[in-house]
């Protein structure tokens, strides 16, 4: 999809409307690809597995500022979806780069994202705080965060389980266990939940 996205920028000086479906089908397609690159990377315990999905994540997220270059100016809709994306695939770059400890560069990602989308908060970019805060060891603020981005989005599910997490490092149990309760109400009912 990296290639027809490429070919679609190298075929005209702007963005036609006959490109704009086939652009949002490969959008489609980059969300899957990122977040199965992500999670897999995630969960693997090789430093350099999570570095190999790091480069792989930059490349998508480089490819994708290209695109929008080219089709926000004639179509702003697609630049906002493309930007939306742009910001979720940095996301998961910053989250793989947390699982290796990697904290500072975890926080230039997030920093870039909210360089780049200042005018907008959206809720990840609040779960984002949330992690950073989390690897800090700073769980109350963590906890600060994952609520405000679940105000946002109810349903995402990376807010619900490390609200859970940050409540457990504060010796809340209580509430982690409400907090979990509250997640499969809102993921089980709803099934379409935000992996973010």
């Amino acid at each position: 999809f990296v290639r027809e996205g490429q070919r679609i920028v190298a075929s005209s000086s702007s963005c036609a409307s006959s490109d704009v479906e086939r652009i949002r089908t490969l959008l489609r397609r980059v969300i899957l690809v990122s977040f199965r690159i992500a999670n897999v990377h995630i969960a693997a315990v090789e430093r350099q597995d999570a570095s190999a999905a790091s480069d792989a994540l930059f490349a998508l997220s480089e490819w994708l500022v290209a695109l929008r270059e080219h089709c926000a100016p004639t179509h702003a809709s697609l630049g906002v979806e493309i930007l939306d994306l742009w910001q979720r695939v940095e996301s998961a770059r910053g989250r793989v780069l947390l699982k290796v400890g990697n904290i500072d560069g975890a926080r230039g990602v997030f920093d870039a994202i909210e360089e780049t989308c200042r005018d907008a908060r959206p809720p990840f970019t609040l779960t984002n705080r949330g992690l950073r805060a989390f690897a800090r060891g700073e769980y109350n603020m963590a906890v600060m965060y994952f609520q405000k981005a679940l105000e946002g989005d109810d349903a995402s599910v990376l807010a619900h389980n490390n609200l859970a997490l940050a409540h457990v490092y504060t010796h809340d149990i209580d509430t982690a266990v409400t907090a979990l309760e509250n997640f499969v109400r809102v993921h089980f009912l709803r099934p379409h939940a935000t992996v973010v």
